[in-house]
């Protein structure tokens, strides 16, 4: 008798309830279904929403009926230094010329979201004639006061998109921010509700009408702050001493790699600028920007695309024309835009050469 209750006291080999197993299951079939029916409309972009400026942009173009002539695409520098306005007047002002221009800003951007920035949103929907795509040296390196989120996933939150990511090549602080990872099939029973918010197709409608420019720019700096502007920066630099945000990231470098392959099939012309910083910027981060004029800028030129650097311009480092340190204001912004407009949009759309292959670099001798 006491066997046999010691037997039937044994726990079973299977570590659920049959009702958990069930509501397991549901789960996921619940997650995999939601992502496939957001996966059909142009709000896939806005679950989850954890990064609701990025995403709005984004669910601005992605419900764009029509591809645009020229795309800028680039970080936050882009959404505060290019106004798409000031270059589809110049685009219009050549004869026989009625294109336009707009772009695509995603603040706190990587070269791995710029890969999925092309891969999403490019290359189902090429510029006719150009993409113009912001190059920047923080593409491929970990500031240090940006450690928790060194993989920028906020953007998108596909599933597949993790299947991309090489855990051992990531290390361990990308491996934790995987398990943060706010999934789009997880968060949309929650983030729906803001597909019915009134204000957003009316903010989506402001930014189609606008070019892809903000209803504010960013807060200015007084001069108190850059001086505390200055102070951190000694202070962030020392700090990545001890960090690994004073080296490249292959992580970063290997999705650079796959996006310049995938520009390559694009049906446009494709040129890169580095958008213009003050020079004392440039002076907290020699060493990561020596290294990004080394490495990364010949992979994008032997790639057959022209890089523009736009601190080459003493006029557009002037410090009253920023807001801070590395965003332009809005005289800096109108002046930026014209130079763009001059040096590489016009060139772009009168040259005639092989397309996907990028356009004549003026900076380069015999340009590509």
């Amino acid at each position: 008798m006491n066997q046999a209750a010691n037997t039937q006291a044994e726990p079973s080999g299977f570590p659920f309830g049959h009702r958990q197993f069930e509501i397991l299951v549901g789960f996921v079939a619940t997650v995999v279904l939601s992502e496939l029916v957001l996966r059909l409309t142009p709000y896939r972009v806005f679950v989850p929403h954890v990064h609701a400026a990025n995403q709005v942009r984004l669910l601005a173009h992605a419900l764009r009926t029509e591809p645009v002539d020229v795309l800028v695409i680039g970080s936050s520098r882009v959404l505060e230094g290019i106004d798409a306005n000031v270059v589809t007047k110049v685009m219009r002002s050549q004869p026989d010329t009625a294109g336009e221009a707009t772009k695509i800003p995603v603040q706190g951007m990587r070269a791995w979201s710029l890969e999925q920035l092309v891969e999403q949103f490019v290359e189902p929907s090429p510029p006719t004639s150009l993409l113009i795509v912001g190059l920047e040296e923080r593409f491929f390196f970990v500031p240090p006061f940006e450690a928790d989120t060194t993989l920028d996933i906020r953007m998108l939150g596909d599933p597949e998109d993790l299947l991309d990511i090489d855990l051992f090549e990531a290390g361990w602080p990308q491996v934790r921010e995987l398990g943060l990872t706010s999934l789009r099939g997880v968060q949309a029973p929650f983030g729906a509700l803001r597909i019915f918010d009134p204000r957003v197709p009316e903010y989506v409608k402001m930014l189609q009408d606008s070019r892809g420019q903000p209803a504010e720019d960013f807060k200015p700096l007084s001069r108190t702050d850059f001086l505390r502007a200055r102070g951190l920066g000694a202070k962030i630099r020392e700090r990545a001493k001890t960090y690994e945000g004073n080296s490249l990231r292959p992580f970063e470098l290997h999705a650079f790699e796959r996006t310049l392959e995938q520009m390559r099939e694009l049906p446009c012309r494709v040129a890169f600028v580095r958008m213009p910083v003050l020079e004392s910027f440039d002076a907290d981060q020699a060493a990561e920007l020596a290294l990004f004029h080394e490495l990364v800028v010949p992979m994008a030129r032997e790639a057959g695309f022209p890089f523009f650097d736009m601190n080459t311009e003493p006029e557009l480092r002037l410090p009253e024309l920023y807001d801070n340190p590395s965003h332009l204001n809005h005289a800096g912004r109108q002046r930026a835009s014209l130079w763009l407009g001059l040096n590489v949009v016009k060139p772009g759309l009168l040259y005639e050469g092989e397309l996907g292959r990028g356009i004549p670099d003026p900076n380069e001798s015999g340009g590509d």
